[in-house]
């Protein structure tokens, strides 16, 4: 931070978010009763809710407890540990002052016990005008970033096309500053071809799917 301008160092993003372990309940309940709820995706998060503040929970009389809960939980939230990695040697960070947590997924001890033991650090709540910053940090950062600060950001996901036998070819790889652009030439796979269609794809992955 130098005169309210701030710089992105490193992003890394996945798929993977509470919803996969919404999933991992309701594929848990399912050995133990006939899920046939339509409203079963609704009803499970607020049963993780109940879980992760210490309490057992109920589904169709299936009484899931909270020792059972962190155990799917703590599974789920493992990879996570393989993610930071990644993180922190790709970014050449080593000294980390504070960390800032956004979404409902922050909320899960699982994941709040892993941070602070990965950087050694306890995770205090921080409270913005009444509400937990977790909350409201997406609203309330782009809040600040349209009235005050300058925010050199990057690419979290490679972009590129689709090419021949389904491989991805990048143009703007991941963690390039933004705005950014690029250029790269391709030939058809036929000749006199008089039109073509583009897919273009986000993600690492060296084949577009």
């Amino acid at each position: 931070n130098d005169d309210d301008i701030y710089e992105v160092v490193y992003t890394w993003g996945h798929n993977i978010g509470g919803s996969d372990l919404t999933y991992k309940i309701i594929d848990y309940l399912k050995t133990k009763c006939d899920i046939s709820n339509n409203n079963v995706f609704k009803y499970v998060d607020d049963m993780k809710i109940k879980l992760n503040g210490g309490s057992n929970a109920e589904y169709e009389g299936v009484c899931m407890t909270v020792n059972e809960f962190d155990i799917i939980a703590r599974e789920w939230s493992g990879i996570f540990r393989d993610f930071l990695d990644d993180v922190m040697s790709k970014s050449g960070v080593n000294d980390i002052s504070n960390i800032f947590m956004v979404g409902g997924s922050s909320k899960l001890r699982c994941v709040r016990e892993l941070l602070a033991g990965y950087f050694g650090k306890e995770l205090g709540e921080i409270v913005v005008d009444g509400y937990p910053l977790e909350d409201i940090a997406v609203a309330y950062g782009a809040a600040i970033h349209r009235t005050s600060i300058l925010l050199i950001d990057v690419c979290p996901f490679s972009i590129g096309i689709e090419t021949k036998d389904n491989i991805m070819a990048p143009l703007i790889h991941a963690n390039a500053m933004i705005p950014v652009s690029s250029h790269k030439k391709f030939m058809t796979t036929e000749d006199y071809m008089d039109e073509v269609s583009i897919r273009v794809y986000q993600g690492e992955s060296k084949l577009c799917c």
